[in-house]
C-alpha cells in the first residue's frame, strides 16, 4: 500500500525516534486493489458498511429467532403482515444491488397470489393417518385393559356396561373418521384434477372475449338451442373456418346462462372420468376432436360407453369440433356407436350454415379496427395502391412492405373483393392473417381469393412421393386428369357460367393415366380402372369430393394448388387452363421475383406465344378488361410479352360484336405501344382517314400494320 520514504514532517521531527519510519514519509500507492486490504480490516469494512450484509445478518436473525427456535407454532396476524413486510424489504435491497429487482418483485407477487399447495394438503393428510394410527394403537390398548378389568368388577355391572358402550362408541367413531379421512384424501384429488380443467377452460373463454374480434354468427344461436334438447352435436368445417372460437362462444353463452353448469373444453378423452360429476350437469367441448388420433379415439370404446352412461342420466352435454376431412374418416364411428345415435351435424361449409356477406365484413371490420388499419370511403382516393401504409403515402413504392404495427389505409373495394370470396383457408382465419401479417396485407385479395402455400405445398410434397410410391403417384396422377381431362359440364351462377371439372367412373380410360405418369415421373406404368377407382375414394378424405357417381375437386383452391403444381412440370399443358383472373393476379413472367409466401405460376419466355394467345382470348369475353393493364404482366413491361399481344391481336381473326371488340382491337395496341416506345419511333408511319387510323411499325424483324378507330380508342382511355 505504501512506496518510497519521504522525508518526515516538522511535527514528526519532534517526536522521539523508534527506529521505523512514521506514517507521515511513507507516499501511499495509487489504486489501492481489494487484495491490498488486510483481510480483517474488509472482514470489518463489509460487516459494518454494507446493506447486504446487514440484510443477510437480518435475514439469518430472523431464520433463528422466528423458525428455528421459536417457541410456539403461531404468531398474531399483524405480527406476521410486519415480519413478512421486513423480510420482503430486504430481500428487494439485496435484488437491488444484484441489479434483479424486478424479477425478485415478480416471484414475490407470484408467491402472494400462489394458491395453497397440494403438497401440504399431502402432508396434511400423511400426519391425520399417522394421527389415526396412534388413536387405533391406544384405544387397542386401553379396550384390552378394559376387557381384563372387566371380570374383576363383575359386580359393579351397571358401571362394565357403561363402559362396553363407550368402548363401542369409540370403535364406530374411529371406522367414521377413518371413512372421512380417505372421503377427504378422494376430494382433494378428484378436485385438483376438475378444477383445473374448469380453471383453463374459464381462461380460454376470457381470453377469447377479451380478443374483441369475434362476432357472433347464426351457426352459434342454433347449436345453443340444440343443445337445449339434444345432447350431442358435432360443428365441422375446413381448416381456419371458426370452429373453435364458435365453441367457446357456445361454452361462454352456456355458462352465463345456467350459471349452475360446469363447462369443459378438451382435446382428448383422457380427462372424461375426471371432469363427470353426479350432482352437476356438465357440458363439455371436445376441439379437434378425432383430428390426429382417430383410430384411438375408435378405439377407447369403453371411454365412449362411459359417456352415454352419462348422457343417460342427463348429466353432460357433449359439443364436438372437427375437420371435415376428420368427420368423413369417423364415418362409420359415429354410425355404429350409440352414443352418436342422436347426434345433429352442422356443416360451417354448408348453404345454410356458411358466413353471410353482412356477418364478413362486420368480422373483417373488427379486425381491421384492431390491428390499425384504417378503411378508406373514398371513391376516387389519391392512393393508387389498394393498400398503403399511411406514413408514406404521400410516397407510394409499389414493392413496399407495410411495416409491423403501423397504420395501414385500406381502400373499400379491396374489402368488397375480400368479402366475395370463400377461402379454403377459411374466411375468419384469412381475415386474422390478412390483419396481424403485414405481408399478407401487402398482397391485398390474394391471400383470400388463392390457395395457401401450405396446400399448394401440401400437393407438391404428394407430387414428390410419388417418385418412389406407386400409390402417391397414382393420387397425383389422378388429380391432374381432373384438372385437364375431366368431364367438364357447367354450373348456371349468377349469370356467369361456372366450369366443374369431374372424373366421372363410365369415362375412365387406363391409357390417359398411363401417359400422365410418364409426363409427371418419367414412368412407363400399367394403371388398372380398379386402382383409380380405389385411390380416388381415398383422395375424398382431402381434395375430391363425391357427387351424382363424379369425383370433383372440393375447393377451387384445390383445384388451383394442382394447377400451380403441374406448370411447373408442363407449363404447356397448362395455359390453356388459365383464367382471366389467373392472368391479372397470380400469372407472372420468367424475370419476376416473388415476395414470401407469395403464389404464382411463372411462364418462361419459350411459352409467351401461348400465353399471349390465351389473354388476347379471355380479354374478348371480359366485362372489365381494363384489369388486365394493372396486372404485374403488362406493369413489368417485359418487351418480349407486348411484342407476342401485338402480334396475336394482328392476327385474332375471331368476329364479335362491336363492344366486344372496342378494347382489344382499338385501345390496347396503342396502349402496348406507348408503354414500348414505340409511338415515339421515327419508323412508325401512321395514315388517317375520317374513322380509320393505320399505324404500320416494325417490331423485331416483322412489319406489322393496326387498324384503328381513334374515337372508339380515345372513349376506351377515358374508362
Amino acid at each position: 500500500m505504501y512506496s518510497s520514504q519521504l522525508l518526515p514532517c516538522k511535527n514528526d521531527r519532534k517526536r522521539t525516534s523508534t527506529g521505523s519510519s512514521s506514517v507521515c514519509s511513507v507516499r501511499a500507492s495509487p489504486a489501492i486493489a481489494t487484495q491490498d486490504i488486510n483481510p480483517e480490516i474488509q472482514r470489518f469494512i463489509l460487516q459494518n458498511y454494507s446493506h447486504i450484509s446487514k440484510a443477510v445478518e437480518f435475514l439469518v436473525k430472523q431464520r433463528n429467532s422466528k423458525f428455528a427456535h421459536v417457541p410456539e407454532a403461531k404468531k398474531p396476524d399483524s405480527d406476521f403482515r410486519l415480519f413478512l413486510k421486513d423480510i420482503e424489504n430486504h430481500l428487494l435491497g439485496i435484488a437491488r444491488v444484484c441489479g434483479k429487482e424486478t424479477h425478485v418483485k415478480k416471484i414475490l407477487r407470484d408467491l402472494h397470489l400462489k394458491p395453497l399447495s397440494l403438497n401440504m394438503l399431502r402432508k396434511y393428510e400423511k400426519l391425520l393417518h399417522k394421527n389415526m394410527e396412534a388413536i387405533n394403537k391406544n384405544i387397542n390398548l386401553q379396550y384390552r385393559i378394559t376387557r381384563q378389568s372387566i371380570p374383576k368388577l363383575v359386580d359393579k355391572s351397571n358401571k362394565i356396561r357403561k363402559i362396553e358402550e363407550r368402548v363401542d362408541e369409540l370403535e364406530t367413531s374411529v371406522a367414521k373418521i377413518t371413512e372421512e379421512v380417505q372421503d377427504l384424501s378422494k376430494i382433494i384429488k378428484e378436485r385438483s384434477k376438475r378444477q383445473r380443467l374448469i380453471d383453463q377452460t374459464s381462461a380460454e373463454i376470457e381470453s377469447h372475449k377479451k380478443a374483441g374480434t369475434y362476432i357472433e354468427v347464426e351457426t352459434v344461436r342454433h347449436c345453443i338451442q340444440l343443445l337445449e334438447s339434444k345432447h350431442v352435436v358435432i360443428l365441422s368445417g375446413r381448416e381456419g373456418s371458426g370452429k373453435s372460437r364458435n365453441g367457446l362462444e357456445i361454452l361462454r353463452q352456456l355458462k352465463e346462462k345456467n350459471k349452475d353448469f360446469d363447462v369443459f373444453k378438451l382435446i382428448g378423452l383422457t380427462y372424461v372420468s375426471d371432469i363427470v360429476k353426479c350432482n352437476v350437469t356438465s357440458i363439455v367441448l371436445f376441439d379437434d376432436a378425432f383430428d390426429k388420433t382417430s383410430k384411438q379415439f375408435s378405439n377407447d370404446k369403453h371411454i365412449l360407453d362411459h359417456l352415454y352412461s352419462y348422457i343417460t342420466l342427463n348429466k353432460v352435454k357433449l359439443f364436438f369440433t372437427m375437420r371435415n376431412t376428420v368427420r368423413h374418416r369417423c364415418k362409420m364411428l359415429f354410425s355404429t356407436h350409440k352414443l352418436f345415435h342422436d347426434l345433429v351435424d352442422i356443416d360451417l361449409n354448408s348453404e345454410k350454415f356458411k358466413l353471410t356477406a353482412k356477418e364478413k365484413e362486420e368480422m373483417f371490420t373488427n379486425y381491421c379496427a384492431i390491428n390499425k388499419i384504417r378503411i378508406s370511403e373514398k371513391e376516387n382516393d389519391d392512393t393508387a395502391q389498394p393498400v398503403a401504409n399511411e406514413a408514406e403515402r404521400a410516397k407510394p413504392e409499389d414493392n413496399q412492405l407495410v411495416p409491423e404495427g403501423a397504420a395501414v389505409i385500406l381502400k373499400r373495394e379491396i374489402i368488397n373483393e375480400i368479402i366475395q370470396t370463400d377461402p379454403f383457408l377459411g374466411f375468419p382465419e384469412c381475415c386474422r392473417l390478412f390483419t396481424e401479417d403485414r405481408n399478407s396485407t401487402h398482397l391485398d385479395t390474394s391471400c383470400s381469393k388463392w390457395p395457401s402455400t401450405i396446400l399448394v405445398n401440401d400437393i407438391e410434397k404428394l407430387r414428390m412421393e410419388g417418385t418412389n410410391n406407386y400409390v402417391n403417384g397414382l393420387k397425383y396422377v389422378i388429380l391432374i386428369y381432373v384438372l385437364t381431362k375431366g368431364y367438364q359440364h357447367q354450373q348456371y351462377e349468377s349469370c356467369f357460367y361456372r366450369t366443374n371439372r369431374a372424373l366421372v367412373k363410365e369415362n375412365i380410360d387406363s391409357q390417359d393415366f398411363k401417359q400422365f405418369f410418364q409426363i409427371c415421373y418419367n414412368m412407363n406404368v400399367e394403371v388398372h380402372t380398379s386402382d383409380i377407382v380405389h385411390v380416388c375414394k381415398v383422395l375424398t378424405e382431402r381434395y375430391l369430393g363425391h357427387r351424382d357417381g363424379a369425383y370433383h375437386f372440393q375447393h377451387k383452391a384445390i383445384e388451383d394448388s394442382v394447377l400451380i403444381s403441374y406448370s411447373r412440370i408442363n407449363i404447356k399443358a397448362i395455359i390453356p387452363l388459365l383464367s382471366f383472373d389467373h392472368v391479372v393476379d397470380i400469372v407472372r413472367l420468367q424475370n419476376y421475383t416473388e415476395q414470401e409466401d407469395e403464389i404464382v405460376i411463372k411462364i418462361l419466355k419459350p411459352y409467351y406465344p401461348e400465353l399471349a394467345t390465351k389473354i388476347i382470348s379471355s380479354l374478348f369475353s371480359q366485362i372489365d378488361p381494363h384489369r388486365f393493364l394493372e396486372s404485374k404482366l403488362i406493369t413489368e413491361n417485359d418487351v418480349d410479352l407486348i411484342y407476342q399481344l401485338i402480334f396475336c391481336i394482328q392476327n385474332e381473326k375471331v368476329i364479335l360484336d362491336y363492344y366486344d371488340q372496342n378494347f382489344v382491337i382499338h385501345f390496347l395496341p396503342l396502349y402496348l405501344l406507348r408503354s414500348t416506345g414505340k409511338l415515339d419511333d421515327k419508323l412508325l408511319t401512321v395514315n388517317h382517314t375520317k374513322y380509320q387510323m393505320s399505324i404500320s411499325v416494325t417490331i423485331g424483324d416483322k412489319n406489322i400494320t393496326l387498324s384503328i378507330d381513334p374515337h372508339i380508342a380515345l372513349n376506351e382511355a377515358c374508362i
